[in-house]
């Protein structure tokens, strides 16, 4: 999975994706010093049926155990923040929700039916909530083909299937078990099945998050980066400040920069869009990028038919 450069890179307007990072890495690193990573696994007998520990069905899915699983979970989870901007914050985080508690659901009848071929535990991690999301993945981003590998094409989605490949090496056979169930759970999802799909938090959960938690997790920069507005060429046009200051150390009254004219068929090209449409074609050029939002009147899901389109 491939991160566009710029700076719309990293974790912006993916909040939650930055905070679930920081709570696994958390809870990961506490269970690790305390040696306690035994107690987040998810175990049928004896754990649920005999001496009834229901928290692990929550804290199953916060701890990584192992330091390979926690490397390459971090990579996948953060390569995931397309899903993020795609679906937006607060539907973001009620699928956080809903993948893991349906995943929950799956492991534990998967439990219950494999005791006769000796599956004993599911182990600990969001497994249900990372290939929940990659299957959100595969079925809303368009792929590209990025290399060529003894004069085959082989696309992005070939590659991150790779990043997942050691994800589930380290708890084999059990991780493969936990990977379907979250499969299954994002394909549920998707189906609309119940309406799972339409599920978000209370508003006051949300108004909540949004005044005290989303400060703590938001990265936008302290400096502002120029409006992108578009010329009858398709070019970038920015306020040229620098010339208006060296007039001044001229003493030469400072004129007004000519202002850009923008007529209703020249619309201004949504920053985040373009962020969007540079993960899902890095090798696009930024004239690429803009030309079909520009055609496409700013809608994010037809560019990026078109830029496939060219692509193919």
């Amino acid at each position: 999975m491939s991160t566009a450069p710029g700076s719309q890179s990293g974790f912006h307007n993916a909040p939650v994706t930055k905070g679930l990072l920081l709570c696994i890495g958390g809870c990961s690193l506490v269970a690790y010093l305390l040696d306690s990573r035994s107690l987040f696994h998810l175990q049928l007998i004896p754990n649920l049926t005999t001496q009834h520990e229901f928290w692990r069905l929550i804290t199953s899915h916060s701890v990584l155990t192992t330091s390979g699983e926690f490397f390459f979970g971090s990579i996948i989870i953060y390569h995931l923040r397309i899903i993020e901007r795609r679906f937006g914050s607060s539907k973001f985080a009620a699928f956080f929700f809903v993948s893991s508690a349906l995943s929950t659901i799956l492991e534990v009848g998967t439990l219950a039916i494999g005791r006769q071929f000796r599956l004993k535990l599911i182990p600990a991690g969001p497994y249900g909530f990372i290939f929940a999301a990659l299957y959100q993945y595969y079925r809303m981003i368009p792929y590209n083909y990025q290399h060529q590998v003894f004069g085959m094409n082989i696309s992005n989605r070939f590659m991150n299937s790779l990043s997942v490949i050691p994800f589930l090496y380290y708890q084999y056979p059990s991780s493969i078990v936990a990977s379907i169930c979250g499969l299954l759970s994002g394909a549920i999802y998707r189906s609309g099945f119940l309406r799972l799909n339409k599920f978000r938090f209370p508003g006051f959960l949300n108004r909540f998050a949004s005044r005290f938690i989303l400060p703590l997790l938001s990265t936008t920069s302290s400096r502002r980066p120029p409006s992108l507005i578009l010329d009858h060429r398709g070019q970038e046009v920015h306020h040229d400040q620098t010339r208006t200051q060296a007039q001044v150390r001229r003493h030469v009254p400072a004129q007004e920069p000519p202002q850009p004219i923008i007529t209703p068929q020249q619309p201004v090209i949504n920053e985040e869009n373009i962020a969007s449409l540079r993960d899902m074609f890095p090798q696009s050029s930024q004239e690429a990028i803009t030309r079909a939002l520009l055609t496409s009147d700013n809608d994010v899901n037809r560019a990026a038919q078109l830029l496939l389109d060219h692509h193919n």
